[in-house]
């Protein structure tokens, strides 16, 4: 058996003899480099790692005084790798070591990185029968909302294996998270950065129904998923758009209703207040697009669209797109109101909002290509 030109990282928490059979298979596969990691084993399971490293001569071990999680498991062998096998393999390939993944698939995942120059995931069949419920329905959910949210299909976004080639592991190693919220993480991070990903498919095992697994389903997946609602509102420009529209929409058509309601409630017989009453469309528009629009015009400016633009020059392209806005939007409102003959103020609430959302993607399209554009040089 020809050698495998990359080092296999086993992160492990409190392992049985399984580990023991995926070290001999991954050796008889060819791989002559294997670091494990003791991520704050109790006494009890010390012993294995003691014959491991008596047994196999291959395997560096790694130890943590205390638990620190996968996250940090998987850094401390990649610091390791970088400082002493850099410079002698071509990358290195983590699985996990309760026998999920197969010496053979292990072997093919780090040769097809080795040939691609990409990372490589090893991905599972969740279709299957045998995929316990609580894993088909987290990776399934977890893949639906990476392809909405974030633009990325990743068949098994759970999958432990996963081979990197030197160029790619110090971006990886600086990717956040402790736990199992890192591989989350360092997909996402992938993505931000433009790293190229390959799905290779792998045989899915599942012994004893996943019960050795130490992934706690509502503790970690509440940290799973707050990075990727933090992608998301980090990077994802789309959405960040239509959170803060419907911020500013609440405060808008609070804003309009409460006008129209109290002026529906005044019978002024001369001056200001009865231009208002009989110009009252006008009113609770102008009123409420003033005030939402000082909210939306920051929001936009500091958290949507990021722009380093000068202030005055914002304000000036933000308001010279605002004011046509808004005056074809009231004009819309009244000429709907005067063609249906409404005048309860909920029901010019409902007219308004059809107006606003024929505006709404205009108006996104007009902010990120002129408003809040970024010049060249703040893209890179």
């Amino acid at each position: 058996m020809s050698q495998i030109n990359a080092a296999l990282v086993i992160p492990s928490l409190n392992p049985d003899k399984k580990i023991m059979q995926v070290i001999q298979q991954t050796v008889d596969q060819g791989f002559s480099t294997i670091l494990v990691v003791d991520d704050g084993s109790d006494t009890a399971h010390k012993q294995i790692f003691q014959t491991l490293c008596q047994t196999y001569p291959q395997i560096t071990l790694l130890t943590h005084p205390k638990n620190l999680g996968k996250g940090e498991g998987l850094k401390t062998a990649f610091r390791y790798y970088l400082e002493h096998f850099a410079d002698k393999l071509g990358g290195v390939v983590t699985a996990d070591g309760d026998g999920q993944h197969l010496a053979k698939d292990i072997a093919a995942c780090a040769q097809e990185m080795l040939q691609s120059g990409e990372v490589i995931f090893g991905c599972r069949d969740f279709s299957l029968p045998e995929v316990p419920p609580k894993s088909r329905f987290g990776n399934h959910t977890t893949s639906l909302v990476f392809k909405i949210a974030c633009g990325m299909n990743i068949s098994d976004t759970q999958t432990g294996l996963r081979a990197i080639p030197n160029q790619y592991l110090p971006a990886i190693l600086d990717m956040e998270g402790s736990r199992f919220e890192y591989e989350t993480n360092m997909i996402l991070g992938m993505k931000q950065q433009n790293i190229p990903l390959k799905e290779v498919k792998i045989e899915t095992v599942y012994e004893d129904n996943n019960n050795g697994t130490h992934f706690h389903p509502i503790k970690d997946s509440v940290r799973i998923y707050k990075w990727i609602l933090h992608y998301i509102l980090k990077y994802h420009q789309g959405i960040k758009y239509v959170i803060s529209s419907g911020v500013c929409f609440i405060l808008d058509y609070l804003i309009h209703y409460t006008v129209l309601k109290l002026l529906s409630l005044t019978n002024p017989t001369d001056g200001v207040l009865l231009f208002l009453v009989n110009h009252h469309i006008f009113t609770a528009y102008l009123t409420g697009r003033l005030i939402s629009s000082m909210l939306n015009f920051t929001l936009n400016r500091r958290y949507v669209f990021r722009s380093t633009e000068p202030l005055g020059k914002s304000i000036a392209k933000y308001y010279a797109l605002c004011i046509p806005q808004a005056a074809i939007g009231m004009l819309g409102e009244n000429l709907l109101a005067h063609l249906l003959e409404v005048s309860a103020p909920s029901l010019l609430t409902v007219l308004k909002l059809l107006v606003d959302i024929c505006l709404f993607f205009l108006s996104y399209f007009i902010q990120r290509i002129w408003v809040f554009r970024k010049k060249e040089t703040d893209k890179k």
